[in-house]
């Protein structure tokens, strides 16, 4: 391992670091989209990324002020997840040098 990388995910330490995992399996991003949906009276019975992306889509079609909310719900999601990200390989790069 080289100084600075992490082995696994930068959110919650437990796997490595997957787009499965970054965006859908991880107990930090769990947390959050359900703290995005519960809001809205989403509930999400998709068991992978890919599954939840399809459903949001669906649920989200049209022009209503509720299909664009859903669309900002799954914008502010990806935000936070990267956001969180790259603070924290920042903080961990500051710290190496």
């Amino acid at each position: 391992m080289e100084i600075g990388v992490v082995d696994g995910c930068v959110l919650c330490g437990f796997v490595v670091e997957t787009c499965e995992h970054l965006f859908f399996l991880c107990p930090f991003v769990q947390e959050v989209r359900e703290g995005l949906l519960h809001p809205l009276a989403l509930r999400s019975s998709a068991s992978s990324w890919r599954a939840w992306v399809q459903w949001l889509l669906n649920v989200s079609r049209g022009s209503t002020r509720t299909s664009r909310m859903r669309r900002c719900v799954a914008a502010a999601l990806v935000y936070e997840v990267v956001c969180r990200c790259l603070l924290y390989r920042s903080l961990c790069a500051d710290s190496v040098e």
